[in-house]
Parts: structure tokens; C-alpha cells; sequence
């Protein structure tokens, strides 16, 4: 799951702020105008890279999958479904961008005058209660299976595009014609839809 390394890493950074044997020596002005701090050991940073690449890695899988994840939720062919998509998109986005502004002031707010701990302690709390949330609905999601191979269909575009470079679009102005003119098999489920053609790029 997505949950996983991000969970892992938010952990991992409120640990390296935490326990002191994760944390570089505190070191004073005066020994920092003589040059005697020591900076931090092997397994201190090991652990920081390490948490902040599951962070990374987590982030990374969940910010694109979360959005269409729910949209798989609504049925497209439904008129209340429809409403109610209308409604996500609104709730999905005022929430993000509520949590964007409460870490970008408070949380920096309470790392840099109160306590590091806290201020990675406080996120690492949200991701708690938000996989016991996402686990306990699992049984209520619906689940569209994907269809082919992500990396298969990678290579079917590089290979078509090559071939094709040459060739002149059939019905260059009018969308409508084109795409009854191109290839476009049917999709194996009734709530799969694909993105409407555009004549934006080549």
C-alpha cells in the first residue's frame, strides 16, 4: 500500500527529532566559533536519508492515486453520482488546501518555537488515524480492476509515435470525425472512461 513508506518515513523524521541517540550533539555558539562541533554520525543520517525517501517514495504513490481513487467511488452514468462527484472534487480540494496551510503555518510555527518533536509528532498523528480510517471503509470501496500493462502500454507509444511520425491526421479539424476514424477498442468495464481526444498536441 501507498500508506506504508509514508507512514514508515513520517515516523522515521519524528524519530530523528525525538530520541537523542538519533540526533547530533547540541553544540554551543562558543563551540561553534571554534570549530568543535561534531556534526552527526553515520546511522543519524542513514536514518534521516532513509525516511525522507519513504517519505518521497509515499508521497509520490499517494497524491496521484488518492484523487481517481475516489472518483472510482461515484458511477458516471448516475445522476445523483454525478452531484455527488461534483462535491468531491470541492471537498478534495479545500482539504488539501486547508492541510497545505496549516502545515505551512502552523506546524512551522510550533517546529520552530515550541518544539521539533511536536511539530513532526502532530502529522505523524493525522497518518495515524488516516490509515485506520482508510482500512476501516476498505470493505465499503469499489475496486475497478486495472486493464493491461502500465509499462506495455508505455512502449506501444513510443513504438506508434516512431512509425507514425510522418503521417498526416485524417480529419485534422474536426475532433468528432477523427476519433471515430482511430482505433478506440471498448473498455471491459461499464465505470472505465476514457479521456476525450484533443487536437492540442501533435
Amino acid at each position: 500500500m501507498c500508506f506504508c513508506p509514508t507512514k514508515q518515513g513520517i515516523l522515521g523524521v519524528t524519530l530523528t527529532s525525538s530520541l537523542p541517540a538519533l540526533k547530533p550533539e547540541i553544540c554551543n555558539q562558543t563551540a561553534q566559533l571554534g570549530g568543535h562541533c561534531n556534526g552527526p554520525s553515520t546511522l543519524q543520517l542513514g536514518v534521516l536519508y532513509l525516511s525522507l525517501g519513504l517519505l518521497t517514495i509515499g508521497g509520490g504513490a499517494i497524491r496521484p492515486c488518492s484523487l481517481p481513487f475516489g472518483v472510482d467511488q461515484f458511477d458516471q452514468t448516475d445522476e445523483k453520482s454525478r452531484k455527488g462527484l461534483n462535491s468531491y472534487y470541492n471537498w478534495y480540494y479545500t482539504t488539501s488546501t486547508a492541510a497545505l496551510v496549516f502545515s505551512m503555518t502552523v506546524l512551522i510555527y510550533i517546529q520552530t518555537n515550541v518544539s521539533w518533536a511536536i511539530g513532526f509528532g502532530i502529522p505523524t498523528l493525522f497518518m495515524f488515524f488516516a490509515i485506520i480510517i482508510f482500512f476501516a471503509g476498505a470493505r465499503f470501496y469499489v475496486h475497478v480492476p486495472p486493464e493491461g500493462s502500465i509499462l506495455s502500454g508505455f512502449a506501444q507509444v513510443f513504438v506508434a509515435s516512431f512509425k507514425k511520425r510522418r503521417l498526416n491526421l485524417p480529419c485534422s479539424h474536426d475532433i468528432s470525425k477523427q476519433e471515430l476514424m482511430l482505433y478506440n477498442p471498448p473498455t471491459r468495464g461499464s465505470r472505465i472512461f476514457r479521456l476525450p481526444l484533443t487536437s492540442q498536441f501533435r
